[in-house]
C-alpha cells in the first residue's frame, strides 16, 4: 500500500512507498518575516498564515504514474483551496488516537 509523505519530498526518498508527499517549508515563514522587517511592514504579534496560494512552501508533489484524471481532481481541488472557494480546517475538536504506550 503506498502512502504520502509529509514536510519534505519523501517520492524521491522512497518511490516505492510513496504516491505523493505534502511538501511544506517551514523555513519560508522565516523568509518571509525577513524580508518584511527589511521592507519595513513586519506587524509583530500578526499570525500569517502560509498555504497552498504559495506553492515554493506548500505543495502536494504527486509520483509521476498516478493517472492523469486523479492528478486533475488532485490538482483543481488546490486551485479551489489557494482561491479560497473551499475551506479546510485547521484545527481538530475530536478524539486523538490512543497511544498504546
Amino acid at each position: 500500500m503506498k502512502q504520502i509523505g509529509n514536510v519534505r519530498d519523501w517520492t524521491l526518498v522512497e518511490p516505492e512507498v510513496f504516491v505523493a508527499s505534502a511538501f511544506a517549508d517551514a523555513g519560508r515563514a522565516l523568509f518571509n518575516a525577513t524580508e518584511d522587517l527589511v521592507q519595513a511592514r513586519l506587524a509583530v504579534g500578526q499570525i500569517r498564515q502560509i498555504g497552498l496560494e504559495s506553492p515554493e512552501a506548500v505543495r502536494l508533489i504527486i509520483i509521476p504514474s498516478v493517472p492523469a484524471d486523479v492528478r486533475s481532481k488532485v490538482e483543481a481541488m488546490a486551485a479551489e483551496i489557494a482561491a479560497r472557494r473551499f475551506e479546510v480546517p485547521t484545527e481538530w475538536q475530536g478524539e486523538e488516537f490512543q497511544n498504546p504506550a
